[in-house]
């Protein structure tokens, strides 16, 4: 079987890998040359560290860092409670070289971007920019939320803009408060008001270190658009708008400002210094997203190109992981009969997006996140 696999993040690495396992080649074809990417952190959960451990990736500790405990922060910056929290953190950019160094440059076609696909009952034809064209047996949709094969597919499913917005930002351990600094050690520390909250984690450093003195600060503070349209939120230092997210570097520096600003009107002091030393904070916009078919034919739909979960659940990651693994698994074990496999394993796969959607969206509306649910911005 011929599997090509278009999108060279965790959705598509995993599948690379996870087909490979069930003894199915597949290439991975993505659009960016040269593949540089940088990231905020990611939770480890239990399932993707007992993936990455168990077919032998790489263990958690030596590419996250852990935590024991959870701490509350009051607006004053004390303490209003700690409980027990034994989990692993560590950086996108981190976990993206794993895994693609796990999959191998031979597995990995870079600056391939798809513009027309082609299927028939027996195959699917693939016609990239650059005039090349390939044939698979099967298609693997790991291109994100802007997929453009889930808009060939369906046209008028697009996700839709869930009201709010989260800024990020990333700094050297080397170069944070000490007081900061203190209260993030073996912490994830979180701080909730009204209808936002922060918080924040040690993660790896950008060479992958996760020794003391060469770690990162990593937080996240979730704010509604406020005063702000989300097109002036996603516009650049050029003033080009994106469609939902801006990367370290592209915001305005007046936007920067606005957001010291607010820090220090409303959030502890440790959290407003934090946001202070980022020189260069980043923003994804929260969307919300649900295919009615994650198979069409011999093209299947994973990760983010099918399903958007909120980020609250920590679980985008390992969803994308789960639907790869399931994948190999399926095909492992398909018999001849690849329409039944892709329908059994769609059904388990829909039924674990749909289920992370709606923790997602309870824990959003108990912390007063997203009071414009549903409305139409397509990403």
């Amino acid at each position: 079987m011929r599997v090509a696999i278009i999108g060279g993040s965790y959705a598509g690495l995993c599948a690379a890998l996870s087909l490979r396992c069930a003894g199915v080649e597949a290439t991975v074809y993505e659009r960016s040359r040269d593949y540089d990417r940088t990231g905020g952190g990611i939770v480890v959960q239990p399932d993707f560290a007992e993936y990455l451990e168990g077919f032998g990736y790489a263990r958690p500790q030596v590419v996250a860092v852990p935590t024991s405990r959870r701490v509350f922060l009051r607006r004053d910056g004390s303490i209003a409670g700690k409980t027990r929290d034994a989990t692993f953190y560590t950086g996108w950019d981190t976990l993206l070289k794993t895994l693609r160094d796990a999959v191998g440059s031979g597995g990995i076609v870079n600056n391939h971007e798809l513009c027309r696909l082609e299927q028939t009952e027996s195959e699917v034809k693939l016609s990239f920019v650059d005039g090349t064209m390939q044939r698979a047996d099967l298609v693997v949709a790991a291109d994100g939320i802007g997929s453009f094969i889930r808009r060939q597919l369906l046209p008028d499913v697009s996700p839709r803009f869930a009201g709010y917005v989260g800024y990020r930002g990333v700094i050297p351990e080397r170069e944070m408060p000490v007081e900061t600094l203190k209260i993030a050690l073996d912490s994830f520390v979180l701080f909730s008001y009204p209808n936002s909250h922060i918080l924040a984690y040690l993660i790896p450093g950008s060479d992958g270190s996760v020794e003391p003195g060469h770690r990162r600060f990593n937080w996240v503070w979730y704010l509604g658009k406020a005063d702000q349209d989300l097109s002036e939120v996603l516009t650049d230092r050029s003033g080009h708008t994106h469609r939902s997210s801006l990367a370290p570097g592209e915001m305005r520096d007046a936007a920067r400002e606005r957001l010291i600003r607010r820090a220090s009107e409303e959030l502890p002091a440790s959290m407003s210094a934090a946001v202070q030393a980022t020189s260069d904070p980043f923003v994804q916009a929260i969307f919300d997203l649900a295919v009615p078919s994650m198979v069409h034919g011999r093209v299947v739909l994973v990760g983010d190109a099918a399903y958007l979960v909120r980020p609250h659940t920590a679980s985008g990651t390992s969803k994308a992981a789960g639907d790869s693994v399931s994948l190999g698994h399926a095909l492992a074990n398909e018999n001849n009969d690849l329409s039944a496999a892709l329908s059994e394993w769609e059904s388990e796969r829909q039924a674990v997006a749909k289920h992370i959607m709606a923790v997602g969206l309870r824990i959003a509306a108990a912390n007063g996140l997203g009071a414009t649910v549903g409305r139409r911005e397509d990403a």
